[in-house]
């Protein structure tokens, strides 16, 4: 089955049309980065790395948690993986037995349900709505039976660019420890977040029973490097390790070493958070006019309404903005369970301020 982002993508190429879809970014990569390939790549390292990943890379990691979080992270307790996707899947595959009830949060990202399938899960979606897409932690209880056993929490959150606030992480809290839930927290926009994020790190009770994922891809616009990492327990990171020893092994040497000398260079701290609060103000003010929007309290993603706009479903009107407008959204309908039509896009801003204001023509055309 396609995804919703090859769809796109491929409609965008053959209508040579915009592509503020797929959540990718246009601009080069910080040139730091790339002196330090270059130097990396005069070395001897093209065999095997370890398969927990290099020691000083997962060094690095446990200093860039504690600069963030003020949190102590043991190296023992960190896996670099292939990408947040393989992450989350080693992490399914591992931890859920048949049958295992896993609840998520619709519209929830494309890779989940699959991965928790595959494992033997059952799929426990729990929709946000318009227009406020608010948790309810206290009413999802009469949602969970004796085999749910895990949550998996997007936090902030894709689609919808959501973060949760400090009452709804306490309340996230008490849900997790009255019904004695594992939780698989996909952190990975945690570093573009531009309200306070609330990792599930930051809570002694909660550690002990999280998965925490993260991604260089997204932090260090090296999306097509497929460099991720996670943090788990000990009980909980050797099943993980059990797995991803048979999936991929270990992950590319080279950019390991890159990345940890990266680290050190920004002294461990290379959040780009300013960078994309200026462009998330270019995409509202490209959208303002035409849609009503949703405030994109992290993520380099903004939701907007057509409401008002077209009669047509959110699929039919995002091939309509392709073909007619020259410009690619993704639809939100496809990230719930039941297609829930909700007239609301996704808009991609991780772009040269050049191609936003290009869109931002387009837009006006609409």
């Amino acid at each position: 089955m396609e995804s919703i982002f090859s769809k796109m993508t491929k409609l965008c190429i053959q209508h040579n049309a915009l592509n503020l879809a797929q959540g990718f970014p246009d601009f080069d990569v910080q040139p730091e980065i790339v002196s330090i390939a270059n130097e990396i790549n005069k070395q001897n390292y093209h065999q095997y790395a370890p398969a927990q990943g290099l020691p000083e890379l997962r060094d690095s990691i446990s200093r860039l948690i504690h600069n963030y979080y003020a949190v102590d992270i043991s190296p023992n307790n960190i896996l670099v993986t292939s990408g947040a996707t393989e992450a989350l899947f080693s992490t399914f595959m591992a931890l859920i037995e048949e049958g295992d009830e896993v609840m998520l949060f619709d519209p929830c990202y494309d890779s989940y349900v699959p991965a928790i399938e595959k494992a033997g899960g059952v799929p426990i979606r729990v929709p946000l709505l318009a227009p406020d897409f608010n948790y309810d932690f206290d009413s999802y209880k009469e949602k969970l039976s004796e085999r749910t056993k895990f949550v998996v929490l997007n936090n902030p959150h894709n689609p919808l660019g959501k973060t949760l606030s400090g009452e709804q992480f306490q309340a996230f809290k008490r849900f997790v420890l009255e019904n004695n839930l594992v939780i698989i927290s996909d952190e990975v926009y945690e570093f573009i977040s531009f309200e306070k994020h609330y990792s599930v790190l930051l809570d002694e009770n909660l550690r002990e029973r999280s998965v925490v994922i993260s991604s260089f891809g997204k932090t260090l616009h090296l999306t097509g490097w497929k460099m991720g990492y996670l943090s788990a327990p000990s009980h909980l990171l050797e099943k993980i390790l059990n797995i991803h020893q048979f999936i991929v092994f270990s992950v590319h040497r080279p950019s390991q070493h890159i990345i940890h000398e990266y680290l050190k260079l920004k002294e461990f701290d290379v959040s780009p958070k300013a960078m994309f609060e200026e462009k998330k103000d270019i995409m509202e003010n490209a959208l303002k006019d035409k849609f009503s929007l949703f405030n994109s309290q992290g993520t380099y993603f903004q939701v907007a309404s057509y409401e008002g706009l077209s009669d047509m479903n959110d699929v039919e009107y995002c091939e309509w903005l392709v073909k007619e407008k020259g410009i690619g959204a993704i639809p939100i309908s496809v990230f719930y369970e039941d297609g829930l039509d909700q007239k609301l896009l996704r808009f991609c801003f991780a772009k040269k301020d050049e191609t936003l204001n290009n869109a931002k023509d387009l837009i006006w055309k609409i």
